[in-house]
């Protein structure tokens, strides 16, 4: 369920709808509907490769960890993954992925909290207005505090995860009521085979997430 917060992260479905949004589409509904084949590839080809890189991440770690009856208690542990390949240097190479993929979702989730909350009140994106620096700032200072703290970050990192896999239908129902709505979308509304794909694929993440938080209720009892 982490694994399924991580790929899809709600906040990330405001910040590509966005991304496509702030594009000049042309004056049009055709151009733009030929425009939306395009973004559609490029949706597609972005979670594909997403889905190969973190499918790989879980059999290599199942192999490495699981097979060997390894269990995993901290972020350098994951290391040993890299081991059979770049010996001494997995923990250095493991190290430099952190960084890059630290910075690459740092950016990436503080534009999408700060398009949520401009959005929901209303505001312009503007990164020169006083609410797009303190909502850029507000939204840090979980993580910081964390740091501070000295909480287990192992740990942290999985719960938040998980939180953003039961925050999904919350994202994912509204999404779905709304690009079916002909008064709202016109000739761009989903037409009933996505429609149906998007119902299958809504219930399925409430179905796990449901069966996670039941999973976990029986565990603490």
């Amino acid at each position: 369920m982490a694994m399924l917060g991580a790929v899809v992260m709600p906040h990330n479905i405001f910040l590509h709808s966005n991304v496509i949004h702030s594009r000049k589409w042309g004056i049009d509904d055709k151009e733009k509907l030929s425009l939306l084949h395009y973004e559609r590839i490029d949706t597609t080809t972005a979670l594909s490769l997403g889905l190969v890189v973190n499918g790989a991440m879980v059999i290599v770690s199942a192999r490495v960890f699981h097979a060997n009856g390894i269990v995993v208690t901290s972020i350098a542990n994951a290391s040993q993954t890299l081991t059979p390949l770049a010996g001494r240097m997995a923990t250095l190479l493991f190290a430099v992925a952190l960084v890059f993929s630290g910075v690459g979702s740092s950016i990436t989730s503080s534009m999408a909290e700060v398009n949520v909350i401009t959005g929901f009140l209303g505001k312009p994106e503007d990164p020169r207005t006083l609410l797009y620096k303190v909502a850029t700032f507000v939204t840090a200072i979980p993580s910081f505090l964390i740091i501070l703290i000295g909480m287990d970050t192992y740990k942290i990192l999985i719960l938040s995860q998980v939180v953003l896999s039961i925050q999904l239908p919350f994202t994912l129902i509204p999404l779905l009521i709304l690009c079916r709505r002909r008064s709202l979308m016109r000739v761009f509304r989903s037409n009933t085979t996505e429609f149906i794909a998007m119902i299958l694929i809504s219930s399925m993440i409430i179905f796990l997430n449901i069966f996670l938080l039941v999973s976990t209720l029986k565990g603490g009892v």
